[in-house]
């Protein structure tokens, strides 16, 4: 599973002070409980990447539904016997800038573009042939087209339709959506790990 491009969250500070010179056994044994912790992890980011958490107080408006589905359990990694990671993570580029926060720009283009439209989502702008750039008065610039219309005498009336806003950058506020999430379920990864230890110990 690839994580690069975004955020990877390898579990809160208690993972690597249990992992730390553990016998191999006891990390086989641990194994289980650190595919519970990560997918407590998941469905905690998952809740407040989509807007939806209540406890921790997501600053993320609701119905990011793309972010949200993108955090994924990785395969556990052992490293020798001081270092076991249970990574979770999302592979999409812009879910480390809205934890972080940032500013946007285009990277070819000379404008992003911000859909504004039905009929711009899910699409590029090159898809809309004969595009053109509405300005107004205020400096704002759109991408739009134009769509024809049966008109009252049955004559086709064209009318102008925006379909992208243009910007030049866009700066993001830093959302702190995996970092709440993480002081959600930090209290009970602690007995998790513990109790794996001690069972395997036993």
């Amino acid at each position: 599973m690839s994580l690069a491009g975004g955020i990877r969250v390898l579990g809160a500070k208690e993972f690597s002070a249990y992992a730390t010179a553990l016998p191999e056994f006891v990390v086989e044994e641990m194994k289980p409980a650190i595919k519970r912790a990560q997918l407590m992890v998941q469905a905690a980011v998952r809740r407040h990447a989509s807007g939806v958490s209540v406890g921790g107080g997501s600053d993320i408006a609701p119905s990011r539904g793309k972010l949200a589905q993108s955090w994924q359990v990785g395969a556990i990694e052992v490293h020798g016997l001081t270092d076991v990671r249970g990574p979770v993570g999302s592979n999409l580029a812009y879910a480390a800038i809205h934890e972080f926060g940032g500013t946007i720009r285009p990277r070819s283009a000379r404008a992003l573009t911000i859909p504004i439209s039905p009929l711009a989502a899910r699409k590029r702008a090159r898809d809309f042939q004969g595009a053109f750039i509405v300005k107004t008065l205020g400096g704002q610039a759109f991408l739009a087209i134009k769509k024809g219309e049966e008109g009252g005498s049955g004559k086709r009336a064209e009318r102008i339709e925006l379909l992208y806003l243009l910007k030049k950058q866009v700066t993001l506020r830093a959302r702190h959506y995996v970092s709440n999430a993480l002081k959600d379920v930090d209290p009970q990864l602690a007995p998790i790990m513990g109790i794996a230890i001690g069972a395997a110990i036993a």
